[in-house]
């Protein structure tokens, strides 16, 4: 494995159900006394005294913030002679996508007590992603807390990886060791390896023999393609990445303006260009599609197709990256009056970027604002409708951005003065009454004083 390579796959892109495998149970069960077989005669005929493994099942569920994620799954039965080793797989009825970070697994073994009744021989729970949000793998002995249900709480009264005593950091100490040789941060020399591993198991085996607790190895899955074992990381699509909002700042920092105003792309980069810019306009740009028309910004401003898609990759939220925004939207080559009614959508929310959109609608002749009279309608949805019922008057507030002057700014707004129990209806019966006659003109004109 390449030390230098880190391949992982995220939780949520793996459509698949969780996998446990139920290995061997290690340990002796302690016998009650004999004041306890007086009270309790039945223990006489419980899997407790027979001569053989007693037949022992494992039951195994998820929970999440000490709640039940799904039904509880169990091995099936199987007769033991010396040794209670189950080597099977359980598939458990959660996908990855659905786990929370904080999901964690918690195993009962059970013994057979009586006619249609069980007891708990011991339970242990184990969290399904570590510290660091990294998905479990490989084998895992976990210590069985006698007597007691496996408790999916928080915290658990069961943990299964504990370090209360020096077998326990012995035991740890190893496995940390194995998890590091398997990710390859030491040199693997075969013939050693061999050796090594040999000794820890036999040193595995001996601790738990001196322990008075019973362990349960447990098998997570791993993910391999191509030869390539691959890591399960935990992704929350919701929560902001903080590797991802640094790398945004970085990349469209202030000092890398005059650097990128003379970038250009070779060939291979200009065709993904040109796809990104041919994409519809419902089409959502990757992260790295956007930080690609950034960095070309300057060479995209003489396409006007490709100004909506400069527009989307820019965070409102931060000043500088906005500003620059706005200072490079006056530069950009004008786009078409149909494409502009784009930037009157939901998606745009910037005063700045809509005035620029109407702007551009004032271009167009009577004919062409008639075919686009229903999506200026649609558009007052997404207008601040304290303005449009306060009106804003010229002198009367300033734009934010400082880009437009007040005769521009009284033109631009869409619907400064409309009414807000205006129906649609009413709009398009005078509408029809106005087209009737033929009075093209009357009919701008209604919208305008609609929308004012």
């Amino acid at each position: 494995m390449d030390t230098d390579k880190f391949n992982y796959v995220y939780s949520c892109d793996l459509d698949i159900n969780v996998q446990l495998k139920i290995g061997s149970l290690e340990g002796k069960r302690e016998q009650k006394s004999y004041k306890g077989l007086l009270e309790d005669p039945m223990l006489r005929f419980s899997g407790l005294y027979q001569e053989n493994c007693s037949d022992l099942y494992v039951t195994c569920q998820v929970f999440a913030e000490g709640k039940p994620l799904a039904l509880p799954v169990r091995t099936s039965y199987k007769a033991f002679s010396t040794r209670w080793n189950w080597n099977e797989w359980l598939r458990l009825p959660v996908k990855y996508p659905d786990l929370p970070q904080s999901a964690q697994v918690a195993l009962t073994v059970w013994d057979v007590y009586g006619p249609g009744r069980a007891v708990p021989v011991g339970g242990t729970t184990v969290t399904l992603f570590g510290k660091y949000g990294m998905f479990r793998q490989g084998m895992h002995d976990l210590k069985v807390w006698p007597g007691v249900e496996g408790d999916g709480g928080e915290p658990t009264s069961t943990p299964g990886r504990t370090s209360s005593s020096l077998t326990e950091d012995q035991m740890g100490r190893l496995a940390k060791l194995t998890k590091a040789h398997r990710q390859g941060h030491m040199v693997k020399v075969d013939w050693l390896d061999r050796l090594t591993f040999r000794e820890i198991e036999m040193i595995n085996e001996s601790e738990k023999r001196s322990s008075n607790f019973m362990y349960l190895m447990v098998e997570f899955p791993r993910v391999k393609t191509n030869d390539k074992e691959y890591s399960i990381v935990y992704y929350e699509k919701e929560k902001e990445n903080l590797v991802e909002s640094k790398h945004h700042k970085l990349a469209r920092s202030l000092r890398s303006g005059p650097s990128d105003h003379d970038l250009k792309p070779n060939a291979a980069t200009r065709d993904q260009l040109n796809i990104i810019v041919s994409y519809p306009p419902t089409k959502q740009l990757s992260s790295e599609e956007q930080d690609l028309v950034w960095k070309f910004r300057y060479y995209l401003t003489t396409q006007e197709k490709a100004l909506t898609k400069f527009l989307k990759c820019v965070n409102w939220d931060l000043p500088q990256e906005a500003k620059q925004a706005l200072e490079l939207l006056w530069k950009w080559r004008p786009m078409d009056v149909e494409d502009s009614l784009e930037l009157l959508s939901s998606q745009f929310t910037n005063p700045t970027v809509r005035r620029y959109a109407v702007e551009r609608l004032h271009q167009a002749d009577d004919e062409d604002l008639l075919m686009y009279l229903l999506q200026l309608v649609q558009a007052l949805k997404y207008e601040n409708f304290n303005d449009i019922l306060g009106g804003l008057e010229p002198g009367s507030k300033k734009d934010s951005q400082g880009l437009l002057d007040e005769s521009t700014l009284d033109r631009s707004v869409l619907g400064p003065k409309v009414s807000y129990s205006v129906r649609a209806s009413e709009i398009s019966r005078r509408c029809q009454q106005l087209r009737q006659k033929r009075d093209t003109c009357g009919v701008v004109l209604l919208l305008c004083n609609t929308l004012r």
